[in-house]
């Protein structure tokens, strides 16, 4: 097969992946509102409400983009307690061999598990299973971006390589 042929049955294997993915998404995101709904049924109107969310919260999920043959984005976790904003300052820190600064407690806007906010380990089953189907959508999501990015790499390689 020649090279552009290659790279057209790629890209349409890729748009496949992708568009697998974006089914297998919007399953976890319906079953994610649905897992929801059930515990708020389950629990009362303010069982699961935005009334127990703390005020400060800081993300603790991120994504990194990779440079390179493996174009693409990955998931960054917080470690247990510390904000992702936190362990990027840290690992730059370290990375640079300086010495970083404590100016807030770790406990204080760290990453911490949600279901604490609303009943800790008494926390309605299925609100354990709308966090697994909200993880999953959020994974699928940053799966979904990194093939589109090498999607468009490869179909600008084409284009450039009918423009030659």
């Amino acid at each position: 097969m020649a090279p552009q042929e290659d790279a057209f049955v790629r890209v349409m294997d890729l748009v496949q992946e992708y568009l697998d993915l974006q089914e297998k998404l919007g399953a976890s995101l319906r079953d994610g509102r649905f897992f929801i709904a059930r515990s708020r049924y389950h629990t009362g109107p303010l069982g699961v409400s935005d009334a127990r969310i703390p005020k400060h919260m800081s993300a603790s999920t991120g994504a990194r983009l990779h440079e390179g043959a493996a174009q693409g984005l990955e998931l960054v976790r917080a470690p247990e307690g510390k904000s992702l904003l936190r362990s990027v300052i840290d690992e730059l820190a370290e990375r640079f061999s300086c010495q970083a600064l404590d100016d807030q407690p770790e406990t204080e806007g760290g990453a911490q598990d949600p279901l604490r906010w609303f009943g800790g380990a008494l926390a309605p089953h299925d609100l354990r299973k709308a966090q697994r189907a909200f993880a999953e959508a959020l994974d699928c999501m940053v799966r979904a971006a990194s093939l589109s990015m090498q999607i468009q790499t490869l179909c600008l390689a084409v284009d450039n390589e009918r423009g030659d």
